[in-house]
């Protein structure tokens, strides 16, 4: 009997031991059981935050794609308004132009038909100047193969002087210095009115304000009376 009330408080002690280690695994179980569910609710807060932040990232970004769309609208409004502008411009530059030349070319023609007429009157009044001067004067005229414009020429020179044969090389300066007379004198006496077309060999008349020498030099004849000045003409 009392070898089986022993085993009795044996197995009941080992039973006894046997609840404690099950009831302190069931509270580790349950700590451990505690702190997952605080880790789970971390999570889920961290779910949530970063679902509001991916949700606010979303915005911006929808935000940035909104601002991106009206930035390249306004460039391409700017872009058409300037291809406007620009084309605008260039349409009135080119009236501008247009207009600008029409009226030079306008000008021009007037221009060119006034001479045309002048240079007709000049060709038609020439031939009978000469005649009229030739007929009046009986001296040769110094004529040029270029007919231009009609000049108008003066009476106010001397009418004594002498004549000369103009020689190659000779200028009106040069000789109206070596003879003493004028440019602007044997101009007026010879209707020259191209002093650089002198054409050799033609005879011209040399006004001089005081007598000629009794023997001149050169090429020159000195008249002790005044000479018939020649007739119009055009050199």
């Amino acid at each position: 009997m009392l070898a089986a009330s022993t085993g009795l408080a044996v197995l009941t002690m080992a039973l006894r031991a046997q609840d404690t280690s099950q009831a302190a695994q069931v509270a580790s179980m349950s700590e451990d059981i505690q702190m997952l569910s605080q880790e789970v609710k971390q999570l889920s807060l961290q779910v949530e935050t970063l679902s509001q932040n991916n949700a606010a990232l979303q915005k911006q970004i929808i935000s940035q794609k909104d601002v991106e769309t009206m930035v390249q609208n306004a460039i391409a409004e700017s872009h058409g308004d300037t291809r406007n502008d620009i084309t605008q411009a260039n349409s009135e530059l080119r009236k501008e132009i247009v207009d600008e030349v029409s009226k030079q070319i306008d000008a021009l023609t007037k221009d060119t038909n006034r001479q045309l007429a002048a240079l007709a009157k000049a060709e038609q009044g020439a031939p009978v100047a000469a005649a009229t001067t030739t007929a009046t004067t009986g001296a040769t005229p110094a004529l040029s193969a270029n007919t231009t414009a009609p000049v108008t020429f003066s009476d106010d020179y001397p009418r004594t002087g002498i004549e000369y044969v103009i020689l190659s090389g000779d200028s009106l300066a040069k000789i109206a210095r070596k003879h003493g007379s004028t440019v602007r004198d044997i101009e007026n006496a010879n209707h020259i009115s191209n002093p650089s077309g002198l054409q050799v060999g033609r005879t011209i008349f040399l006004p001089q304000k005081t007598p000629a020498p009794a023997t001149p030099a050169g090429n020159a004849t000195a008249t002790a009376t005044p000479v018939a000045v020649p007739p119009a003409a055009t050199n």
